[in-house]
């Protein structure tokens, strides 16, 4: 939230002191190596912001499908055959599939670390889903997804 503010309040300004002071024409040459260090700043800050940018995006999954349906997904069978086809590479994926089969594999390791509220509950009611209702299409996805097991003790509270 306070890197989106400074992004908000900040960024016009470093682009247009950036832009300005790029264009330094015929000056003393105090007045260029003052404009250098100016330059110089600016691009720091810049660089700086966009670490701290990528590094914000790192830290969390995508949001674009957290106000999907889980409850239509998890009641249709042909869609989530499909979903479940997909994950285990048995058939075409949708935008939607090919994202959640790429975050997967991470949201496993880290016990859903970067994973908000939303996407957490909706974790949570498809793995109960699944393990309730379809029972063999998980026991296959596990074995796809932790064929060690290694898993399985984090996630033991929703296979019950």
């Amino acid at each position: 939230m306070l890197i989106q503010c400074v992004r908000m309040t900040l960024g016009p300004y470093l682009l247009h002191t950036a832009s300005a002071t790029l264009h330094v024409q015929h000056r003393s040459l105090t007045d260029q190596q003052e404009a250098l260090k100016m330059n110089s700043i600016i691009y720091g800050l810049l660089f700086i912001g966009t670490i701290v940018i990528a590094t914000e995006a790192a830290d969390t999954y995508p949001t674009k499908y957290d106000d999907i349906n889980i409850d239509s997904i998890l009641n249709n069978r042909r869609l989530l055959d499909n979903y479940i086809k997909c994950f285990l590479g048995k058939a075409k994926c949708n935008e939607e599939g090919r994202l959640l089969k790429e975050i997967i594999p991470d949201a496993l390791v880290t016990d859903c670390a970067k994973c908000n509220a939303k996407q957490r509950a909706n974790v949570e009611k498809v793995i109960k889903f699944i393990v309730k209702n379809r029972r063999p299409q998980f026991d296959e996805l596990a074995a796809s997804y932790d064929p060690k097991g290694e898993y399985r003790s984090k996630y033991q509270k929703y296979l019950q």
